[in-house]
């Protein structure tokens, strides 16, 4: 009879021990997963101040599993670095560790080759590239030729042709800065922040630098002994009237350049120092 009642008591609570241990199962079960995500979401901290990248290097080797390859000459020319980064992608790891040096890298399977950043583009552009074309003028409208145009940090870069118009391929990235430079211009900065196959050309306009030129005046003669210096010289009298056959053209090759040129010539008088303004 007393066994009888214990297995009657035991198929009561049965039940309830069933759904402890089934409760209990799935607590444990969303506890872990609960953790695993909290870790996959926290990644890979690489957190230093003020350290070299070979110690860097060294830390995300020991932590990620990566192995580096570099000219240690050229990692030691960058200096100390300071770098707080979490994240489980290499290449997050390495922009952020890389982000104000001169040096870029590209991955080899679980290798990574440091090279400088001009090298790191130039690869990039060879595996995936955007063409960005346009044309350059002046504040009239006027075609630019010969004017340089690089990518921001690097060497790469183009110039205009003839009639003002570039053509230059650049890697895939999130943006890219193009500064455009010439001779008697203001720098000109272009931010593309959103590269695609088949863009618009560009339509870069440059001002023109009067600050440099405007008090520059040029008398085209000064005193000098002939020992002082190994070029040639040619003596003009006042009455000859050389000077102004010989500085009138002078003044049309100087224009030719892209110079303002303002003869100031006082009648043309012989006894008078011309001026150039420019």
């Amino acid at each position: 009879m007393k066994k009888r009642n214990k297995m009657d008591a035991f198929r009561q609570v049965r039940p309830k021990i069933l759904l402890m241990m089934k409760l209990t199962t799935v607590f444990l079960l969303v506890t872990f997963m609960s953790v695993s995500a909290s870790s996959m979401a926290q990644g890979t901290t690489i957190k230093v101040e003020n350290a070299t990248l070979q110690e860097v290097f060294k830390e995300i080797r020991q932590k990620m599993g990566y192995t580096f390859v570099y000219n240690e000459a050229m990692v030691n020319r960058a200096g100390a670095v300071t770098v707080d980064v979490t994240s489980d992608d290499i290449k997050e790891v390495l922009d952020a560790c890389l982000r104000n040096t001169s040096l870029g890298y590209y991955l080899q399977d679980d290798v990574v080759v440091i090279v400088t950043r001009a090298e790191s583009i130039a690869r990039a552009v060879q595996q995936e590239s955007f063409k960005i074309t346009g044309k350059v003028t002046d504040e009239k409208g006027e075609s630019l030729p010969g004017v340089t145009i690089v990518i921001k940090g690097t060497t790469l870069g183009t110039a205009t042709n003839e009639t003002g118009d570039f053509t230059l391929d650049v890697p895939k990235m999130d943006s890219v800065v193009l500064v455009f430079s010439f001779v008697g211009m203001k720098s000109h900065t272009e931010v593309i922040r959103d590269l695609k196959q088949d863009m618009k050309p560009l339509k870069i306009v440059l001002e023109e630098e009067a600050e440099t030129l405007k008090d520059v005046v040029v008398t085209g003669i000064f005193d000098r002994k002939k020992e002082g210096f190994t070029g040639s010289a040619v003596t003009v009298s006042g009455g000859e009237p050389t000077l102004q056959q010989d500085l009138v053209p002078f003044v049309e090759r100087v224009k030719a350049l892209g110079f303002l040129v303002k003869l100031d010539t006082n009648g043309m008088k012989p006894a008078v120092l011309q001026q150039l303004l420019l």
